[in-house]
């Protein structure tokens, strides 16, 4: 794969944080690597999260909504998740609270294990995999990046195309680059539960402002990642792979 790198013209990273890695790991000259954002389908996107909401997660009773999406592996951090859902519920006292975590993996049996040891069997679910769970990013409240590690997190991007509020670990690499730095949505230390659970404890309280804040969030993203936008960067990406070629001669 080094080889293959070094014999490129150009090299794509789908963000800032992993053209540094591949520099460093690769030791690839710096300039050779381009940074090329995943694009989306915006106008697929809104008409997937339009689509009916499954019976199973109507809203019954009020309460505050919190979703999170990924493998049910440790990258994810979803046992960081859940103990700051503990102490949200146990000790912030928000009981009308509602975690769903969509994925399957290796990891479903610890996290079942510490969620009925968190005595959260009624505010944490382990929901598997849905084909859209877009309908659901719509009609919740938060939507939580946990990770420990990222490349480019397309989840996050999609619920803000969604229009829900977004909290992320500040993790490498991506999510504080998506969100401009905490711009456009909250950003939280990697592996600190706590930290986590009083954004969670802000975004409940402060939930107003946060929403208002998403509202900015989409508009930035679908000027930076719509497939327009994206099809110009690659377009650009071709263009500049073309010229270095014939430099080069290669």
């Amino acid at each position: 794969m080094r080889n293959a790198y070094r014999n490129a013209d150009i090299v794509a990273a789908v963000s800032d944080g992993v053209r540094t890695a591949a520099a460093d790991y690769h030791r690839l000259p710096f300039d050779r690597i381009e940074t090329v954002y995943d694009f989306f389908d915006v106008d697929q996107i809104d008409r997937f999260s339009r689509e009916e909401l499954p019976e199973e997660f109507t809203r019954g009773e009020d309460c505050f909504r919190v979703v999170a999406a990924g493998r049910l592996h440790r990258q994810k951090g979803f046992d960081v998740l859940i103990e700051a859902a503990r102490e949200v519920v146990h000790e912030y006292g928000h009981r009308k609270f509602v975690l769903a975590i969509f994925g399957t993996g290796e990891n479903r049996s610890q996290l079942e294990q510490q969620i009925r040891e968190a005595n959260l069997k009624d505010e944490v679910w382990l929901v598997g995999f849905h084909i859209n769970p877009l309908p659901i990013y719509r009609d919740s409240d938060l939507f939580v990046l946990s990770s420990r590690y990222e490349g480019m997190p397309n989840a996050l991007v999609e619920a803000m195309l969604c229009g829900v509020p977004v909290l992320s670990t500040d993790c490498p690499s991506g999510p504080s680059e998506i969100l401009q730095g905490g711009r456009l949505g909250g950003l939280v230390p990697v592996e600190d539960a706590s930290a986590l659970a009083a954004a969670i404890d802000d975004v409940i309280t402060n939930h107003p402002k946060w929403q208002q804040r998403s509202e900015e969030a989409r508009a930035q993203i679908v000027e930076r990642y719509s497939a327009e936008s994206g099809i110009e960067r690659v377009t650009k990406l071709f263009e500049r792979a073309i010229a270095r070629f014939g430099e080069t001669g290669r």
